[in-house]
């Protein structure tokens, strides 16, 4: 009986140590506020970090399906996630990371807050047809970097990227 208690402690301890304790991704808040009848602020917050790789991760981002690498793309969608081509956009994104080589750069075993904000002004649309539209983050690609110093280019797929979605404009 007391080495079957002393091989669980063991077993209990190594899966303690082996599990991670910062996560990879996740969206923690998305925003759309009506700024006047000629702008809307959205606003998507998420956090970005691991114990195994450091990360480099975009600050610039344009209004696009398919932006250059390290630029993260996003568009605007209708309430039937139809992209509205009209207005003009403009879209940052902010961190206290540091930034290396024109890139956040996140360190291994850090969590670090990443905000985009893009300011939309919707030009010739009526303000009633801006009332259901929402921003939607298109790719949100990142540059993983080992203990070796090796780089891996990667990227958010689509499963991931449903949740990087505001809410409708207040």
């Amino acid at each position: 009986m007391k080495i079957s208690i002393y091989i669980f402690a063991i077993l209990v301890l190594f899966c303690a140590t082996q599990v991670s304790t910062v996560a990879a991704y996740f969206t923690t808040e998305q925003k759309a506020e009506r700024l006047s009848d000629s702008s809307i602020l959205f606003n998507i917050e998420y956090k970005f970090g691991s114990d195994r790789y450091s990360y480099m991760m975009p600050i610039f981002a344009k209004r696009s399906n398919d932006p250059e690498y390290g630029t993260l793309g996003y568009n605007i969608v209708d309430e039937d996630g139809d992209i509205v081509a009209d207005g003009q956009s403009v879209g940052m994104v902010f961190s206290n990371a540091s930034f290396a080589n024109g890139q956040y750069q996140i360190d291994r075993g850090v969590l670090k807050t990443m905000e985009l904000f893009v300011l939309f002004d919707p030009k010739d649309m009526k303000v009633k047809d801006t009332e259901k539209l929402f921003l939607q983050v298109t790719s949100l690609p990142f540059v993983m970097i080992d203990r070796e110093n090796n780089q891996f280019k990667g990227s958010l797929n689509p499963s991931e990227l449903q949740y990087y979605i505001t809410p409708e404009i207040n």
